[in-house]
């Protein structure tokens, strides 16, 4: 029966993890955007990203808030949620940025996909102690997580990756 509320948990979790991580970091909304030189690309999460060069109206935008920097654990509000009868809340993992997506695996790993960070997660439970590794790192947006037949999916941007193996234990 609690294979039932492992997904409902899992749900729980990410959605805890992104709302806590919007709040975490603020850009005051009046700090100037750093100019990237010229001709060099921009890093992933920039909040140049989209506007066109020389464009004077472009230039009056206010910036954008950088990635969110993730909670301590000891830092959520947790007393403050409220949750159904017969329910509890609990943290799952943290150190992650930006969760956006969850994906177990067989063996029990769940990945977490980021919207803006480069990095993909593994959140491995080995002897009931849970740890946070990264498992793949320097992609654009990797916001979409999936696993089947013992291979983690990662969706980009404008692409997707995939073969990362199932490598716990």
């Amino acid at each position: 029966m609690t294979i039932y509320f492992r997904p409902r948990s899992l749900l729980l979790a990410g959605a805890l993890i992104s709302v806590f991580t919007v709040g975490a970091a603020a850009q005051p909304a009046n700090a100037p955007a750093a100019p990237a030189p010229a001709g060099a690309p921009l890093p992933p999460g920039s909040p140049l990203i989209g506007r066109p060069a020389g464009n004077e109206a472009a230039a009056k935008l206010a910036p954008v808030a950088p990635p969110p920097i993730p909670a301590a654990a000891d830092k959520l509000p947790l007393a403050k949620l409220k949750v159904p009868a017969g329910f509890n809340i609990e943290v799952y993992a943290s150190g992650m940025a930006n969760a956006r997506s969850l994906a177990m695996s067989d063996k029990g790993t769940v990945f977490v996909g980021s919207r803006l960070v480069d990095k993909v997660y593994a959140i491995v439970n080995k002897d009931g102690k849970r740890t946070v590794k990264v498992v793949a790192s320097g992609l654009y947006r990797p916001n979409g997580v999936a696993f089947k037949d013992g291979t983690l999916y990662i969706a980009e941007h404008c692409r997707a990756v995939e073969n990362f193996q199932d490598r716990e234990g």
